[in-house]
């Protein structure tokens, strides 16, 4: 029998979640698009800051051509 089949556990589906890890694969969903929305957002910005290093860097690399740096942005985050 599976745990559904047997019924609820006691402290409910919020306590069964909060015990079970986390995978590669959740914490990649997770960081993935925060990642991702950070990187793309900056590249598309007229303002950069001191900690956006490697942003200046690899907006050189795509040689300030946006389609090469979100390629490049998407290579490093996946």
């Amino acid at each position: 029998m599976t745990d559904v089949e047997q019924g609820p556990h006691p402290g409910g589906t919020a306590q069964r979640l909060a015990l079970t890890k986390s995978n590669a694969w959740t914490d990649l969903a997770l960081v993935l698009p925060i990642f991702l929305g950070y990187h793309l957002g900056v590249v598309t910005m007229k303002v950069r800051n001191a900690a956006d290093l490697v942003t200046a860097e690899l907006t050189k690399l795509a040689e300030n051509h946006l389609l090469i740096y979100w390629g490049l942005t998407l290579c490093i985050g996946a």
